[in-house]
């Protein structure tokens, strides 16, 4: 990344009082300004990032961000709040009309840290979420840490073009899109978390990259909760004529039964440089306690081309 300092970055460390003082700019005109002084067992923390890119943070993400945090304390006991806005976040290589703007307050009560998210963009998408996570936390030795074996809760809605949200969270090869309704709990600890609540996907596409699958005018429909997603209605199109359509239950325990059902009618499958192939018939697919997993079912490749030689790019020895 690239930074510098604006003026003399000043450290005190060693001795009974410590401190930092920096000034930070970067290439994209983004400031980050730090002050920190931990004086006996009292310590007083600030710092403020004004326009600074996203990519600091996450070479795979674009947009901006301001924020201010702030952290105080004596002894075990430590506060703070941080107020994060961002500005056209979005995956790399994303438009920029797809950019989602969002506000992030956190405050920090000593043994709880409290989180409040809300997002949207101009295609309609409206995001929100609240999670209270406990932390052990204290000024002396200073520390700020999530305890991932307390209890937490909390609860999240999302609406609208999923797209955005997904090349955030997610991205890499696979691409997800399409309008999105889904809200929930959340309770358990981070080592062990449980949601319950419901998703439905419309008019949605899929596609993988590595197998060159894509499925369009996908339509999902599912609920799930500490132990199970339960698929109720699950289909799609490859955009040649073929279909899938399916349904089950996805265990989401260690020992957890799980089954699904594919119906595949002159489906494309597979679909790169090497391969292509279509697809016809029912297939299950079962995870028993032992976590191994058995697939069955009758298929009938109705087309498949496969290229012998496989195209190479130019200047590439084989």
């Amino acid at each position: 990344r690239d930074l510098r300092t604006t003026e003399t970055a000043a450290f005190r460390f060693g001795g009974p009082d410590q401190s930092a003082r920096v000034r930070l700019a970067g290439s994209d005109g983004g400031r980050l300004d730090l002050d920190a002084a931990l004086r006996g067992d009292a310590a007083d923390i600030d710092a403020r990032v004004v326009q600074m890119g996203l990519n600091l943070f996450n070479a795979d993400v674009d947009g901006r961000v301001d924020a201010t945090l702030s952290l105080q304390g004596r002894g075990e006991r430590l506060t703070g709040a941080l107020d994060a806005r961002l500005s056209d976040a979005r995956g790399r290589g994303s438009p920029a009309e797809l950019g989602v703007d969002g506000v992030l307050k956190a405050s920090l009560a000593d043994q709880t840290l409290t989180l409040d998210l809300n997002a949207g963009n101009a295609q309609g998408l409206r995001a929100n979420a609240s999670v209270v996570l406990p932390t052990e936390a204290s000024a002396k030795p200073f520390r700020v840490a999530i305890a991932r074996q307390r209890p937490m809760r909390g609860r999240f809605f999302a609406e609208g073009e999923v797209r955005p949200l997904w090349e955030l969270a997610i991205g890499g090869e696979r691409a997800l899109s399409g309008f999105v309704r889904t809200e929930g709990t959340l309770a358990g600890t981070l080592a062990a978390p449980r949601a319950q609540g419901q998703v439905s996907v419309e008019h949605g596409r899929f596609d993988d990259g590595g197998t060159g699958l894509s499925l369009r005018e996908v339509t999902l429909k599912a609920d799930f909760d500490e132990s199970a997603v339960n698929v109720t209605q699950a289909r799609g199109v490859d955009g040649r004529g073929g279909q899938v359509s399916g349904q089950g239950r996805v265990s989401l325990l260690r020992d957890g039964l799980s089954s699904f059902r594919l119906d595949l009618r002159q489906f494309r499958l597979i679909d790169n440089e090497i391969a292509t192939a279509s697809a016809t018939g029912q297939a299950t697919i079962n995870r028993a306690a032992d976590g191994k997993v058995r697939l069955t079912g009758d298929l009938s490749i109705d087309r498949a081309d496969v290229a012998a030689e496989p195209p190479i790019p130019s200047g590439v020895v084989a």
